[in-house]
């Protein structure tokens, strides 16, 4: 009998109003600046260079998942950032986990209001002393030593902000406009979608025409994408990673699965058992190969618990975040795992205290 499994979908949508991706809508999304969840501290380049080029990481994308029976994490986000600027970091990804409980320092305990925009409510990180890089949204510390008044993540964004976003003719005004919405950085920052998350459940099943019409579509579409951009793991022959050529019979298999499962223009698969189950989950991911699998995740650094799967990113998104041919970012699918008891810092002080790091695994196409 096939096992009933309950898993969520996520799909990339433009946002139906913009002031739904602030932080006070606890919004899921990709792309753009982080909507930061704890205001004060956030995360800066210290906690999101690479560690390869020294470059600030890229902001991927946000999910919020709260825990209902986890009364510090009835807010709770996660954040997924990676480098893939230079070849050499490809495979660069970093994810962090913030929480809050429902009374807090910086939100109503009300729900939001959906339908319309309150311009007498918005926490935000400025309003909590804190400064906003205007290329990427992350923690600026480097000040603009001419007029003072804009601070930046790092030299390379002041140097893109000073160029691109003219600040070299605004800097010595007294009534510059700090806001750039209107300036895209595309090598830095990526076009910003919501994450409409789907809930489903589904089974193991055996495909059939429809199935196999669509999934070679859906393929086809992915096997373009690798051929004009050509990404830094897969630089040889693509052919000889695709599974049409690939003699194993099960590999063929796993990935025929994998093809199978996706839905089109799927992002994110949310494993919806997550606070249920005690295990590692590791029969809930979707592989996409029999090799590079992970057997060994490590253990939540702060309270020793297990960490268990809770998210993966797929394939699409790749083609949604708009990467140049010259970009070196990459995944086959990016697996998230995370403490299983969603802990808290005691007396937390450090910003990687309130955003915690969790487990990311890269799983490529071999």
């Amino acid at each position: 009998m096939s096992q009933l499994k309950s898993i969520d979908l996520g799909f990339a949508e433009p946002f139906t109003d913009k002031w739904l991706s602030k932080s006070k809508y606890f919004p899921s999304k990709i792309g753009g600046n982080p909507s930061f969840l704890v205001l004060n501290p956030i995360l800066g380049y210290d906690q999101l260079h690479c560690q390869k080029c020294q470059r600030t990481m890229r902001f991927i994308l946000q999910l919020y998942a709260p825990i209902e029976s986890n009364e510090e994490a009835f807010h709770r986000h996660l954040f997924v950032f990676g480098c893939g600027r230079q070849e050499q970091c490809a495979n660069q990804f970093l994810v962090f986990r913030c929480q809050l409980p429902r009374i807090n320092q910086f939100y109503s305990s009300d729900p939001p209001d959906y339908d319309q925009d309150r311009v007498d409510y918005d926490p935000n990180p400025v309003k909590f002393c804190q400064s906003l890089c205007p290329i990427c949204g992350i923690h600026a510390i480097k000040r603009c030593s001419q007029c003072l008044k804009v601070s930046y993540c790092s030299r390379e964004h002041q140097i893109a902000h000073w160029k691109k976003g003219d600040h070299k003719n605004k800097c010595q005004q007294n009534d510059q406009e700090t806001n750039d919405s209107d300036v895209r950085y595309e090598d830095i920052v990526f076009p910003e979608y919501e994450i409409i998350i789907e809930e489903t459940c589904e089974t193991e099943k055996q495909p059939d025409e429809q199935d196999d019409i669509r999934e070679e579509m859906e393929m086809k579409k992915y096997q373009e994408y690798l051929l004009q951009n050509q990404p830094s793991c897969q630089n040889e022959n693509i052919e000889q990673y695709l599974p049409e050529n690939e003699c194993n019979e099960q590999e063929q298999q796993t990935f025929d699965r994998f093809r199978q499962a996706i839905r089109r223009d799927e992002v994110i698969r949310y494993n919806s058992d997550w606070q249920q189950q005690k295990t590692e989950l590791m029969d809930r991911i979707l592989w996409i190969s029999n090799s590079n699998r992970i057997t060994d995740v490590p253990k939540c650094e702060n309270c020793g618990s297990k960490r268990r799967f809770e998210f993966q990113i797929m394939p699409n998104l790749l083609n949604k975040i708009q990467l140049s041919k010259n970009d070196h970012m990459d995944w086959g699918t990016l697996l998230v795992f995370t403490c299983a008891e969603s802990c808290t810092k005691n007396n937390p002080n450090d910003v990687l205290d309130f955003y915690q790091p969790e487990y990311i695994y890269n799983q490529t196409i071999s």
